[in-house]
């Protein structure tokens, strides 16, 4: 996670509800989760996550 905070965030500051390395940190850790099946996949892994 501390390596996605170095990653410059371009979008407008004022639609941002997510920051930027919690979204890439939910799509690694769901894709590792499922094995890489699918966005569809991973989008379910993020509705049960803890």
């Amino acid at each position: 996670m501390a390596r996605f905070q170095l990653i410059e965030d371009i979008r407008c500051a004022v639609k941002v509800r997510h920051t930027l390395e919690s979204i890439l940190g939910v799509m690694v850790f769901g894709s590792a989760a499922v094995g890489g099946d699918s966005i569809t996949a991973i989008s379910h892994w993020t509705h049960e996550a803890p």
